[in-house]
C-alpha cells in the first residue's frame, strides 16, 4: 500500500503515523496506549504489533487493527513475557 509506519520512539513514545511514499504525505494516526522506544513492530494480516522495548507500563505488546484504526493492549503480555 506504499505506506511506511512510524510507531513510537525516543522523542515521541506514543506517536503513530504513516508516510505515503507515492504522495509524500505524513498522516497522524491513533495514539499508542503505552509509550514505547527501543521496541519491535511487525504486521500480521491487518494488525500492527508493537512489541517489548521500554514502555514504563509493564505492557509488552500493543496491537493496532489498521482497518478500525484502534490500538488495544494484548492480554497476557506483562513483565513475564519472554519478549522482554
Amino acid at each position: 500500500n506504499n505506506l511506511v509506519h512510524l510507531v513510537g520512539g525516543e522523542g515521541a513514545p506514543t506517536n503513530y503515523a504513516t508516510y505515503d511514499v507515492a504522495n509524500d504525505l505524513w498522516t497522524a494516526g491513533p495514539t499508542l496506549p503505552n509509550p514505547r522506544r527501543a521496541h519491535g513492530a511487525v504486521f500480521i494480516g491487518n494488525n500492527l504489533y508493537a512489541i517489548a522495548g521500554s514502555s514504563g507500563s509493564g505492557t509488552s505488546m500493543d496491537v493496532l487493527d489498521v482497518t478500525q484504526g484502534v490500538w488495544n493492549t494484548a492480554p497476557g503480555t506483562d513483565e513475564d513475557s519472554p519478549a522482554r
